[in-house]
């Protein structure tokens, strides 16, 4: 509760910080905001090309672009937002210096900015699943708790890496290969019942990564009729139930690091 209270009580500096990160990153190329949605378009190109052309897709019922994008979209918002706050601290130093202001809204001004993007490019999403043939159900209501859950987890990651690397300063590379890592255990290009094959062990430590409840839960929402991908042993109800505790137990740990290191940031810094 502390926590939406500062949220609300600072609204105003996390817009402005948030701005400024928006402004800063596309003022001077070319096409600004588009590259949002121009780098996971590409990246769904690439896997639609290599999958649907060159391979057999692993999705036989929904169109391949459409299945890739529902997963490529939220993958890029967590990659940037995750990435964007490891330095985001240390960036601010000067700041935490000069004035008092709670020092979370640092992270979290870096993922509203990372946020508004992510909005616009799934309500575009929403709009073009008309071109592919899908139509809309009433799954889509529970789209916005589906980001809810999503944003719990990525601030809660954001506010633990950020604090990490005002002290260590070799987080930023182990974030960098751990998301490059990362991206291949989520079902972005394949379906999570490709891991049943290996067996049940298998099955249930790749379910252990949160964003794969993630990611399931986006494709649940916007495609209808979608939950054939899932194995049998695996339920709707247990994986979405164990993605939000997991979450927000995320977020209770990066909490916790950044509340007690904070205090030591201005030296550090």
């Amino acid at each position: 509760m502390q926590l939406l209270a500062a949220l609300w009580q600072y609204r105003d500096l996390i817009y402005k910080l948030a701005s400024k990160d928006i402004k800063v990153r596309y003022k001077h190329p070319l096409l600004g905001f588009l590259w949002a949605l121009l780098v996971p378009t590409a990246m769904i190109g690439v896997f639609w090309f290599i999958f649907s052309v060159l391979l057999e897709s692993p999705v036989q019922k929904i169109p391949f672009a459409v299945y890739i994008a529902t997963a490529m979209f939220p993958w890029m918002f967590f990659q940037l937002a995750v990435g964007n706050s490891v330095t985001c601290v240390v960036d601010s130093g000067s700041l935490i210096k000069k004035v008092y202001f709670p020092r979370e809204l640092i992270p979290f001004s870096v993922i509203g900015a990372n946020l508004i993007n992510f909005v616009l490019s799934m309500a575009l999403l929403v709009l073009f699943l008309g071109f592919f043939g899908i139509e809309w159900s009433w799954r889509l209501v529970i789209l916005p708790l589906v980001i809810l859950v999503h944003l719990v987890l990525t601030a809660g990651l954001a506010l633990l890496v950020s604090a990490l690397q005002v002290e260590f300063r070799d987080v930023k590379y182990i974030v960098e290969i751990g998301l490059v890592l990362w991206f291949y255990l989520v079902p972005v290009f394949y379906p999570i019942s490709l891991m049943e094959q290996y067996s049940s062990v298998v099955l249930s430590l790749y379910c252990l990564n949160p964003m794969v409840g993630i990611v399931f839960l986006y494709r649940w929402a916007l495609l209808p009729g979608y939950g054939g991908f899932l194995p049998e042993a695996v339920s709707v109800f247990a994986l979405t139930f164990y993605t939000v505790v997991t979450s927000f137990l995320m977020l209770a740990v990066g909490l916790m690091v950044f509340q007690k290191r904070q205090r030591n940031f201005a030296d550090w810094i």
